[in-house]
């Protein structure tokens, strides 16, 4: 079966918020492409979702902290390839630093879901769970597309400021 919808990228800042979904729909021989952009707050299981890649980035980039541990790193966006079928990724997010105001930025190396060829390199795919998780994030990201917000509060008086309500 063909598909008719892939994204390009899911990328999500927290503070201020900050959504944008690259993707592309199937017209005819070709791709469409489309962006979202927008500062409405996600359901949190998109949020949810996207903070279950950390753990897998951090595992990718060996951050590491002096103790032998797995070190915090935030996930901030999810890159995608299309290439001869098959489904790749780049999981890019930020570590805070002890020693520094700014964050290291960190980029996972690309890997994908099966092998190009029928020689199969390890190091090249993306582990099950991790495989699990960035579907995981594309379903909560289509959900997003599809409507589904944080909810909003229900029950704003008028002396929060929204007139009308």
């Amino acid at each position: 079966m063909t598909p008719t919808f892939r994204f390009i990228k899911i990328k999500y800042a927290g503070d201020p918020i900050t959504m944008t979904l690259q993707y592309e729909r199937r017209r005819g021989a070709g791709w469409d492409k489309h962006t979202l952009e927008t500062r409405q707050s996600p359901h949190p299981d998109f949020v949810k979702a996207l903070a279950g890649l950390n753990h897998h980035l951090q595992d990718m980039a060996e951050q590491y902290t002096i103790s032998g541990e797995l070190a915090v790193c935030d996930v901030k966006s999810v890159s995608f390839s299309h290439t001869n079928g098959v489904l790749g990724v780049v999981i890019s997010g930020a570590r805070t630093l002890r020693d520094s105001n700014q964050p290291l930025n960190i980029n996972s190396p690309h890997k994908t879901y099966e092998s190009y060829s029928d020689y199969e390199d390890k190091k090249q795919l993306l582990s099950a769970e991790c495989i699990i998780a960035v579907d995981i994030l594309m379903g909560a990201a289509l959900n997003f597309i599809d409507g589904k917000r944080a909810q909003s509060n229900m029950f704003v008086t008028k002396d929060e400021g929204l007139v009308g309500l």
